[in-house]
């Protein structure tokens, strides 16, 4: 009999998955392929494998996904990635949103405000401008570093009763929310990278193992993608 596979869970809800092995490609069934924009190139992952992580050189490159009703999400989400920043500005995780001052969903960042954020548009609003009342904020604790020129993973989660973020295996914020759904902002690419036109927050360094999931993931698998041991 074949062994179960431990990690079977992490393929529910899974809306998009990008592992970066040497192409843009989603691993999850929907197949939601990156496309470049500028020069992109490759590097080497976590464990040192070459060409197994996307890397941005940060002037302004970074990779688009076209949008699908799959990926408009208000009820729940999660986010996972890991990366390998370059240098400690202001930088662009991964976003959703239109060029220029068009619909915006969501915004996973590194700020000097704090070392991340997650941000998310409330109860569907989809704003056309950047109007701070239309923001959520879940800012990470500032004394859980992200590591330059090194590895972290994070976890960013809504949940609809608040906005949690896990950083290198600990978990760094749960903001309450007053709000029940987020905007999923039918027709807004997501990026890798980037921001929008007037603030790219253009990131510098290697991103790999992006997961986009329709749930909230639990402990234990959050343990599994960001165990503390390997950050």
């Amino acid at each position: 009999m074949p062994k179960p596979d431990p990690n079977a869970s992490l393929k529910d809800g899974l809306v998009a998955y990008y592992p970066f092995n040497g192409n843009l490609n989603d691993s999850s069934s929907n197949h939601f392929n990156g496309k470049s924009v500028g020069i992109i190139g490759f590097g080497a992952d976590r464990t040192g494998v070459s060409n197994k992580a996307l890397q941005l050189n940060g002037d302004s490159s970074y990779v688009t996904v076209g949008d699908d009703v799959k990926l408009d999400l208000t009820n729940k989400m999660t986010i996972t990635l890991e990366f390998y920043p370059e240098t400690s500005d202001p930088y662009s995780l991964v976003a959703k949103r239109t060029v220029g001052d068009g619909a915006q969903s969501f915004h996973l960042m590194c700020n000097y405000q704090s070392p991340s954020v997650f941000s998310v548009i409330k109860g569907g609003k989809c704003s056309p401008a950047n109007i701070i009342s239309d923001w959520s904020n879940a800012f990470t604790d500032n004394t859980l570093s992200v590591r330059v020129n090194a590895w972290n993973c994070i976890v960013a989660i809504f949940d609809g009763a608040s906005q949690k973020v896990y950083l290198n295996g600990a978990k760094a914020a749960d903001l309450p929310i007053d709000f029940a759904t987020m905007g999923g902002c039918a027709g807004t690419d997501i990026r890798f990278g980037y921001w929008w036109n007037f603030q790219p927050y253009s990131y510098k360094g290697r991103l790999d193992e992006i997961r986009i999931y329709n749930r909230v993931l639990t402990t234990d698998e959050i343990g599994k993608l960001c165990s503390s041991n390997n950050f």
